[in-house]
């Protein structure tokens, strides 16, 4: 049987899903038998990677001038929770953002408008897939030990703000991570990450196929893995964080163009206002154990009055 016959009958439960004799590697989706396997790969051995090291300058000053200008650009990672118990899914930390540009062949049009410099270098590298974006880690956090969805596939991490004490660990052997300098890993063996600093560490990460498979089951692998539950899931939890991150960028854009007029609260003194209009309540300066407390309602104007709804 070849590896597209396989992975079709796996994706259909028509065959039983293999597992890798690897200590270390345990894909939570799918297993491909056949496919070299080893925690760490050598960047000087893939030819396009000294030219991507030589621009990451380029990529770093885009994401300083247009993506840290607006934080609410990165919405926080997220996968499925129920389909595998020990996969990052279960993770629930804010501390881990992610600015996308796309996710198995899902782009994310606007966050490539906004970079279109970095957008062009990652179209120039080959065989790249599965998920490319911008990953930031908040100071003082950890990425629990997890492993990667597929066996096929590499992850690949350009650091571009990395503070001392940055780490990344796969299958419990450790790698500084270097401001510039590509790392590339198989994400189907343990992996974990650290910030142990002060600042936030942010790299742009994006996958690749495994370099055994050949051109025509890329092509098939593709197709099928895009129509995998999975991975529908999880392009549902992103673009469903993207559209709020977004909304909410939005307003806070407004807030921060317009000159706000405050209207302070008097006991016993109504206000009314559009709730159709961006609004929010200023923050008060209240002694310990004092509280704000107001009776709120809607209304309705009509034939001169005011009809009011609690």
């Amino acid at each position: 049987m070849n590896r597209i016959e396989y992975l079709f009958k796996v994706f259909t439960k028509v065959e039983p899903l293999l597992r890798s004799q690897e200590p270390f590697q345990r894909p939570t989706n799918v297993y491909i038998p056949g496919l070299a396997a080893q925690p760490w790969y050598e960047p000087q051995n893939f030819a396009w990677v000294q030219q991507l090291e030589e621009k990451y300058q380029l990529i770093q000053q885009e994401l300083l001038d247009s993506c840290l200008a607006d934080k609410n650009r990165f919405i926080p990672y997220q996968e499925p929770k129920d389909f595998f118990p020990d996969s990052i899914g279960n993770y629930d930390g804010d501390d881990w953002q992610t600015f996308p540009f796309s996710l198995y062949g899902k782009k994310f049009q606007e966050n490539c408008d906004l970079c279109p410099v970095t957008t062009k270098i990652l179209q120039s590298i080959p065989r790249i897939t599965g998920m490319v974006h911008f990953s930031a880690l908040t100071k003082r956090s950890h990425i629990p030990p997890h492993c990667g969805p597929f066996n096929f596939i590499l992850r690949c991490q350009l650091p571009l703000i990395v503070p001392a004490n940055c780490e990344l660990c796969v299958a419990h052997k450790s790698r500084k991570l270097v401001e510039g300098k590509l790392l590339i890993f198989d994400d189907s063996f343990v992996h974990e990450a650290w910030n142990n600093s002060d600042f936030t560490r942010i790299i742009l990460l994006f996958d690749l196929y495994h370099p055994d498979l050949t051109d025509a089951e890329i092509r098939e692998f593709e197709f099928i893995i895009t129509h995998d539950p999975y991975i529908q899931e999880v392009l549902r939890n992103w673009i469903s964080n993207f559209e709020k991150q977004k909304y909410l960028s939005s307003i806070m854009n407004l807030f921060k163009s317009r000159t706000k007029k405050l209207h302070p609260y008097k006991t016993g003194n109504m206000i009314l206002h559009s709730g159709l209009h961006y609004h929010q309540v200023a923050p008060i300066k209240a002694q310990p154990k004092e509280a704000r407390i107001t009776l709120q309602g809607h209304g309705i104007f009509g034939e001169g009055s005011w009809q009011l709804y609690w």
